[in-house]
């Protein structure tokens, strides 16, 4: 069995691929991946996971942290590690992904709801959720979601095309829509497949049911927002503005969304 990465966009299923995993069996490193650092998320706990992920910080490079995982796990982030895959031949990649309409939403809840550690979007700082949604895309939230969906429709293309064939081998990638994943045993039946080489023998609807209870450290259970009244005209104006509307189009062309 190979090591797995979960390349994955913010607020695209991240924990929650990572616990249908466990259940088929791999090991939680429990290392989160960025690019110059990892966040070792098992070594605390789930509210300073929420609130203050910034203190799971550890100042170590993810190629040191990649070829050190044992065999049978996983590790996961929205570093786009997949693209040095050459690099790391033991290793296979779930890339998870999300139209960037949702996860901008979702990520913004996140940093305003949860996290006691981003005081830029804070109440305290923004009093109005409308107002604090517009700063936050402006700010971080079009920018980053923009560079992390082009990286999962070009290495979509680059597997379609068969551009590198020496370097990127299509059996190690498997891109899975979250929003889909989440309601769908037929996608975790697919996810076993690729994550156990085929030898799939389990019951994906359980495996789903159970997937879905578990608290994950970013788990919006406990949150009741009005999503849509987020979308002020200010904020629709600067993500009709941005790559993103685009990106998606060519998402759909190419059978991600």
């Amino acid at each position: 069995m190979s090591k797995i990465y979960i390349q994955s966009m913010p607020k695209a299923g991240t924990y929650f691929f990572g616990a249908v995993l466990e259940k088929l069996g791999l090991l939680n490193s429990g290392f989160h991946i960025h690019g110059g650092f990892v966040q070792h998320t098992l070594a605390y706990s789930d509210e300073i996971n929420r609130e203050r992920p910034t203190e799971t910080e550890l100042g170590i490079n993810w190629t040191t942290v990649l070829p050190a995982l044992p065999e049978n796990s996983f590790c996961f982030g929205h570093f786009p590690a997949s693209f040095s895959s050459w690099c790391f031949p033991r290793y296979k990649y779930v890339i998870a992904y999300r139209d960037p309409s949702e996860t901008l939403v979702s990520e913004f809840i996140d940093f305003r709801f949860r996290r006691r550690d981003l005081a830029w979007i804070s109440k305290a700082e923004i009093t109005d959720d409308g107002e604090a949604f517009e700063a936050y895309l402006t700010l971080h939230g079009v920018s980053h979601h923009t560079v992390l969906f082009s990286h999962v429709i070009e290495l979509r293309r680059i597997l379609v095309r068969s551009v590198a064939p020496t370097m990127f081998h299509p059996e190690r990638f498997a891109f899975f829509d979250f929003k889909k994943a989440r309601v769908s045993a037929q996608e975790i039946s697919r996810l076993a497949d690729f994550v156990l080489d085929g030898k799939n023998d389990i019951d994906s609807i359980q495996i789903l049911r159970e997937s879905l209870e578990t608290e994950t450290k970013t788990k919006a259970t406990d949150l009741r927002i009005d999503r849509e009244a987020l979308w002020t005209s200010e904020a629709k104006n600067i993500f009709g503005k941005s790559r993103l509307p685009h990106l998606i189009e060519d998402a759909q062309k190419i059978g991600l969304l």
